[in-house]
């Protein structure tokens, strides 16, 4: 509207200046001052809508950023409202106004168990006795202490506190100050059952279970946004860590604390990556750039193979690693959420049956009790 005035009043300008044509004398007045005072005019309300506004003709512009997480958990009970205050550019005032109406979405929790190595026969799938709406795909920890049901680590969707129980377990204990949004690594080592988990602060905290109680988190001094990942090989325990620039690092621990990680060359990944023993090795699996699984394997935990493409298919999700009887088993998420495992032994990789149509997340496999444990959602 603004440019309009303008060039309406700058041509009515200049035709009052240019105007010849003398109306007779008894007419009704003179075209030329007419054509002036419309200019005069046009000017006027042009400079009144330049004063009242800004020159991308808004009276005030607010960007507010909310990003799917915070809307997910602060907006996740239902009738929730929440408003915000702010100026309006000439001392007006605006209030923004959103109300809750997410519906949180009840993931299933699943799994699955193979009892024998060489066959390709999963058991049906069997839910999780749990009744927590659960905010990650569970993680299986094989601990002496109960021989039919492997232990499970979980969160709760409501609040993303991190879970201890097992797969006849109702409600799962909580880990004290402990919270993730990503899959937690479980180990049983020491005669204890050791964690490693991101907390929300983007930091790798570690955590012991002895007996029933568990230590105060602890940070390890590693930051990360995925999934890190425990094995014991050769009496060692090793971590495995995602960093914040993809890199892939690994850890031992001491006794006491964790060691320096060293890093992986030359691996990138944009998800957590998988650590297993098998046959006198120690494997690490990622899921590579080009969303494809990658693994390598090292007697000592120092001096690694080349990694090696599994090419199977390709991925959005982490990989999870597993030894079970003779063979080493690999599953992974594929992009049309399928999930196959594949089984390593004889010198070549032989996929299982699919595990579960249209699901979440990434697996993990656990060992515990002579059968191979299959969790996901």
């Amino acid at each position: 509207m603004r440019e309009i005035l303008g060039t309406a009043s700058g041509h009515l300008a200049e035709g009052s200046r240019s105007q010849t044509y003398t109306p007779p004398e008894s007419g009704g007045g003179n075209a030329e001052g007419w054509a002036a005072l419309l200019s005069v005019v046009a000017q006027l309300v042009n400079a009144l809508l330049g004063w009242l506004t800004n020159k991308g003709d808004l009276v005030c512009e607010r960007t507010i950023g909310i990003s799917r997480d915070a809307l997910t958990h602060y907006f996740a009970a239902r009738g929730r409202v929440e408003l915000w205050d702010f100026d309006g550019g000439g001392g007006g005032r605006h209030r923004l106004w959103l109300y809750g109406s997410i519906t949180p979405w009840q993931i299933k929790p699943r799994y699955r168990t193979l009892s024998d190595s060489t066959s390709r026969d999963w058991t049906t799938a069997a839910y999780l006795a749990d009744r927590r709406n659960m905010g990650i795909p569970a993680v299986g920890v094989s601990w002496p202490n109960d021989w039919i049901s492997p232990g499970i680590l979980f969160t709760d969707a409501a609040d993303d506190q991190l879970l201890w129980g097992d797969i006849t377990n109702s409600m799962g204990q909580p880990v004290p100050g402990a919270r993730t949004t990503t899959q937690p690594a479980g180990a049983w080592y020491d005669d204890k059952v050791y964690c490693v988990y991101t907390d929300l602060d983007d930091k790798v905290y570690w955590t012991v279970r002895a007996g029933t109680t568990w230590s105060a988190p602890a940070h390890t001094g590693w930051d990360s946004q995925h999934a890190p990942a425990l094995a014991v090989h050769n009496n060692t325990l090793y971590c495995a860590h995602t960093g914040l620039t993809g890199d892939v690092w690994l850890a031992t621990f001491n006794g006491t604390h964790w060691d320096a990680p060293t890093r992986f060359g030359g691996w990138e990944t944009g998800s957590g990556p998988a650590l297993t023993s098998h046959a006198g090795q120690l494997y690490c699996a990622h899921r590579g750039m080009d969303n494809r699984t990658w693994h390598a394997s090292s007697a000592d935990g120092s001096s690694w193979s080349e990694s090696s493409k599994t090419a199977f298919l390709d991925t959005y999700d982490a990989p999870a690693l597993a030894s079970f009887g003779t063979s080493l088993f690999i599953g992974e998420r594929d992009l049309h959420r399928r999930l196959p495992v594949h089984s390593y032994g004889g010198g070549s990789w032989a996929q299982l049956q699919t595990q579960v149509d249209n699901g979440y997340g990434p697996v993990s496999l656990t060992t515990h009790a002579g059968k191979l444990f299959a969790f996901y959602a």
